[in-house]
C-alpha cells in the first residue's frame, strides 16, 4: 500500500458527516433491501458487514433501487456522500465496484482524496488488505474489490462485472460512456450511483431524473443546493449570487436546470412567466376566466406522425401576448388532434392558425375536421428571431408582469419546459463533416416550433420592444441580410393586412363551450 494513501485514511470506523436531509435519505435509499415475501428493510451496518437477507423471514434480498442520482450544488458535499456510499458497498464481501470520474485529474483531485480521507483506518491496516497504486485496485480482508477509473476514453467502461458503480460528476461525460459502461452491470443486477451538478436537461437529465420522478420502479433520484450542506456560510453564497451571471448561479449553487451551450431561450424565459392564477390573469384579461372572443388572438400548430403533434394559442393583451393553452400528444388521428387544437383556442376560430408552409397534405387532413390553417413562414432563424423578439420584450418590461409574450405554468407547463431546453445542434455530423447551416436539435422541439409559427404569423411588434424610432435604414447592410429583411417586412406587411380584413368578417354571434370530453368535442364540427 502507498504511504501517501494511508495518510489520507479516517482514524474512525466511518467519517460522520454533519446533518443533511437529502444524504441522510440517499443513504438510506442506497440500503433499502426487499424479499419475495414482501418485507423491506434498511440493510444493518456495522461497520465490517452488510446483512443482506431479510431479517424477519431470513430469504435473500434484492434492492429496493438500481439507478441513484444524486444532483446538488458546489461544494454540496456531493462527492464525500458518493464516496461514503461506495465504502459502504465495499462491506459487502465477494463484490466489485468501480469509482469513476470523467477525467484523471479529477479521479486524483476529488474522487481517490474523498474516498480515502473517509474509508477506516483499520481497513486499510490489515494485514490481509492490498493497495496496488499502479492498478488503482484496492482489495479488503472481506475480499471486496474496489478499483479507480477515469473515463476520459468511453473504452475504459469496459470490464468485468460488477456489483456497484460511483461516477462522480457524470453529467460531465456522453451518453456513449454510459452505454459502453452499462452492460457490467448487468450480470450481477449491479447499481449505479451518480453525482453531479447538473448541466441542463442533458441525457442524465432524461435518463435517471425524469425516471425516477415519474416513479419508474428501480429509479431514485434528489437534487438539493450548495446551501443545504450544513458546513456552507451562506455570506460566502450572498456574494456569488452577486458576482456571477442567474443562470451560472443558478446551475452551480442551486443546482437548477439551465442549458448554457447552443441554449436559444434558456435565460429569457423566466423574465416571461407567470403563475397562471386568476388575479394574474384579470392583470392582461379584466373578464378572465371568460374571455372577450373579439380580442386578437392567433394558434400555432407543428403537425407530427413519428413525432408529438403540437399546438399553442395566443390571445392578444394591450399588456401582453398570453399563451392561454398548449397541446402535445402523439399516436392520434388528425381528427382529434383538431379536436384538441380547438378544445386548447378557446373559443379563438375565428383568429388564424399558422402552420408550417410546407405541410400541405396535413393542412388538407386538417380541414376535413373544421380546423382550416395558413401558411407561416418556416424559416427556422428568422421565426427564432421573432420569438427572441416578443421574450426581449417582457425581460425589458417594467412592472411586476411581462408586458411582451407571458407564459402561465398553469396554462403552458410543457412550453415552458421545451423552450427552457431548445438549443442549437452540433455543427460537427457523425461523418466528421461540419453543417454550414444552424440547426435545432430536434428532440422535444415541436411546442417551440408551434410557437414560432404562431408569431410568424402574428405581425405585431410587442409592447417594450427595446428598439424604439422608425425602421432601420437597410442601405448600409450586406446585400444577403437587406433582401432578407425587405421579404419579411413584405411579408409582415401582407400579414397585416390579412388581418385588417379578418377583422370585418361577419363572426357568429357566441361561440359553443367546449368540455374537452373526446365525444364532445368530435360532436362539435360536422363530418367528425
Amino acid at each position: 500500500m502507498a504511504v501517501q494513501r494511508l495518510k489520507l485514511a479516517n482514524p474512525q470506523p466511518l467519517v460522520e458527516l454533519k446533518h443533511n436531509p437529502y444524504q441522510v435519505k440517499f443513504m438510506e435509499a442506497v440500503a433499502l433491501r426487499s424479499c419475495a415475501n414482501g418485507h423491506r428493510w434498511d440493510h444493518p451496518y456495522d461497520g465490517v458487514t452488510v446483512a443482506m437477507t431479510c431479517p424477519t423471514c431470513h430469504t435473500k434480498g434484492q434492492r429496493g433501487f438500481k439507478r441513484f442520482l444524486l444532483r446538488a450544488g458546489r461544494r454540496g458535499g456531493k462527492t464525500r456522500i458518493g464516496a461514503v456510499a461506495s465504502i459502504r458497498e465495499t462491506s459487502v464481501p465477494l463484490t466489485t465496484g468501480w469509482c469513476c470520474a470523467p477525467t484523471y485529474t479529477e479521479l486524483e483531485d476529488f474522487v481517490l482524496p474523498a474516498f480515502f480521507k473517509q474509508i477506516p483506518q483499520a481497513w486499510l491496516d490489515h494485514p490481509q488488505t492490498d493497495w496496488s497504486e499502479s492498478e488503482y485496485t484496492l482489495i479488503l480482508p472481506n475480499r471486496a474489490i474496489t478499483q479507480f477509473r477515469s473515463l476520459e476514453d468511453p473504452e475504459r467502461g469496459r470490464g468485468p462485472g460488477l456489483n456497484w458503480l460511483w461516477i462522480d460528476e457524470i453529467c460531465k461525460i456522453t451518453l456513449k460512456h454510459w452505454e459502453t459502461i452499462r452492460p457490467t452491470l448487468t450480470e450481477n443486477r449491479g447499481i449505479l450511483i451518480g453525482t453531479t451538478t447538473p448541466k441542463g436537461e442533458d441525457w442524465v437529465h432524461e435518463s435517471f431524473y425524469v425516471l425516477a420522478e415519474e416513479g419508474r420502479p428501480g429509479y431514485w433520484a434528489c437534487h438539493y443546493t450548495t446551501l443545504d450542506n450544513p458546513i456552507i456560510d451562506a455570506e460566502e453564497v450572498a456574494e456569488a449570487r452577486e458576482s456571477m451571471s442567474e443562470l451560472m448561479f443558478r446551475q452551480e449553487y442551486l443546482a437548477d436546470i439551465v442549458t448554457f451551450t447552443g441554449a436559444i431561450y434558456g435565460e429569457h424565459v423566466p423574465h416571461c412567466e407567470i403563475d397562471g392564477t386568476d388575479d394574474e390573469m384579470r392583470h392582461y384579461f379584466p373578464e378572465w376566466p371568460q374571455l372577450d372572443l373579439s380580442r386578437p388572438g392567433v394558434a400555432g400548430i407543428d403537425p407530427g406522425t413519428d413525432h408529438p403533434f403540437a399546438g399553442v394559442q395566443l390571445v392578444h393583451s394591450p399588456r401582453g401576448l398570453v399563451v392561454i393553452g398548449e397541446y402535445e400528444e402523439r399516436n392520434r388521428p388528425y381528427q382529434l388532434h383538431a379536436a384538441e387544437i380547438q378544445r386548447i383556442r378557446r373559443g379563438f376560430t375565428g383568429t388564424r392558425a399558422g402552420i408550417d408552409r410546407s405541410q400541405a397534405q396535413a393542412q388538407i387532413e386538417l380541414s376535413l375536421y373544421g380546423l382550416v390553417t395558413h401558411d407561416a413562414e418556416n424559416d427556422v432563424v428568422a421565426g427564432i428571431n421573432r420569438v427572441t423578439s416578443w421574450m426581449l420584450a417582457s425581460r425589458h418590461g417594467t412592472g411586476q408582469f411581462p408586458s411582451g409574450l407571458v407564459l402561465p405554468k398553469r396554462y403552458c407547463p410543457k412550453l415552458i419546459k421545451r423552450l427552457k431546453s431548445y438549443r442549437w445542434a452540433e455543427h460537427d455530423k457523425r461523418d466528421g463533416s461540419t453543417s454550414t447551416r444552424e440547426l435545432v436539435y430536434k428532440k422535444h422541439d415541436d411546442l417551440p416550433d408551434a410557437l414560432r409559427y404562431a408569431l410568424m404569423l402574428y405581425p405585431e411588434r410587442p409592447k417594450g420592444d427595446p428598439v424604439h424610432g422608425k425602421s432601420r435604414d437597410l442601405a448600409g447592410m450586406p446585400d444577403h441580410t437587406r433582401l432578407e429583411m425587405e421579404r419579411m417586412r413584405r411579408i409582415e406587411a401582407a400579414e397585416k393586412k390579412l388581418i385588417e380584413e379578418s377583422r370585418t368578417m361577419d363572426l357568429p354571434d357566441a361561440w359553443p363551450a367546449i368540455d374537452g370530453d373526446d365525444a364532445a368535442l368530435l360532436g362539435l364540427y360536422p363530418g367528425f
